[in-house]
């Protein structure tokens, strides 16, 4: 019966690896999209918001490097390698609700910053190519224009010009401006803030709860691991005791 147990756990324990070790390489995939999508405006956004992602993909690594190590100790039926097994694993787990915890507070924590960061950028916009290309960037990417209106940007041109990625459809001549301010048909009526606000919130929000999804897997591997770690230990007692037991 014993040994029935330990083969059924032993089964469950190579299964929730396989699927462990996908899970590293959905987090390596994950980080990379969310880096590539949110690093086009990195200019604006602190290292607070970069860095969930950016450690997605570090414990991706780290999952499947543990993962293969997890065949291994589920392979050699070695106690003191599984022991070692389940503490990477409730490390893993840990890890995950620490970056579920940092993406909850960053994106609840960023708002002001990023208002600050885009009305710093636009006030160095004539002097600074990095500040030009990066508003260039975000108003084409995001169809916006300005930091809350297109008439933030009367600080830096005359009344009713603002830059060229502005315009709906962009102008052919080289150093073209946008006219007609208030003309929904010419010019982008969003300010930039509120969208770029609402793509962070919501790429953390992902962040946050693949996190905790994969956290609630960790948890069961980690039970996994000791079930299997115990018996396999109680297994390897019984028969030791036995070969001891004087023979009739």
């Amino acid at each position: 019966m014993e040994t029935r147990s330990i083969f059924i756990v032993k089964y469950m324990l190579y299964v929730f690896n396989v699927i462990f070790g996908i899970t590293g390489v959905a987090l390596i995939i994950i980080g990379t999209i969310v880096i590539v999508d949110l690093g086009r405006f990195s200019n604006y956004l602190s290292v607070s918001i970069t860095a969930p992602p950016i450690l997605f993909i570090v414990l991706g690594i780290f999952i499947i490097a543990t993962s293969i190590f997890g065949f291994y100790c589920i392979d050699k039926e070695n106690v003191n390698y599984l022991i070692v097994f389940t503490i990477l694993l409730l490390s893993v787990l840990l890890m995950e609700v620490f970056l579920a915890i940092m993406s909850s507070i960053s994106k609840d924590n960023f708002n002001n910053n990023l208002r600050f960061s885009l009305k710093t950028s636009m006030g160095k916009y004539s002097f600074e190519e990095n500040d030009r290309q990066s508003w260039a960037v975000v108003q084409r990417k995001l169809e916006c224009c300005g930091v809350d209106t297109p008439r933030d940007w009367s600080i830096i041109f005359p009344e009713n010009l603002v830059p060229v990625t502005c315009c709906q459809n962009l102008p052919i001549e080289v150093g073209a401006l946008c006219r007609n301010l208030f003309d929904d048909r010419i010019i982008y009526q969003k300010g930039c803030y509120n969208i770029l606000n609402s793509r962070v919130r919501n790429r953390l929000t992902i962040v946050m709860y693949i996190a905790l999804a994969f956290a609630l897997l960790q948890f069961i591997g980690v039970v996994l691991s000791c079930s299997y770690t115990y018996l396999l230990k109680n297994s390897q007692g019984s028969n030791g005791a036995h070969n001891i037991l004087p023979s009739k």
